[in-house]
């Protein structure tokens, strides 16, 4: 099957969903050679952001991969 390029993204202290599902997924898409982009945050919780700092990176770290992959600088 053929997918997009993929940002994958995770809270370390997630007490609801376990950060190992996102890692495990993430591993099984790249052993299939799929472009995967992972990134998990040590703090937060199910939102993946502890303040708002956190929250505006996350939406920065969004944003910048759409835009490299809708212009092809990825």
């Amino acid at each position: 099957m053929d997918y997009p390029a993929l940002l994958m993204t995770s809270s370390t202290r997630d007490d609801r969903v376990h950060p190992g599902h996102a890692r495990k997924m993430t591993a099984a898409l790249e052993a299939a050679g799929h472009r995967v982009r992972y990134y998990e945050n040590i703090e937060g919780g199910h939102a993946g952001a502890a303040d708002n700092a956190q929250t505006a990176f996350k939406v920065a770290l969004s944003y910048s991969f759409l835009w490299a992959a809708l212009t092809g600088s990825d």
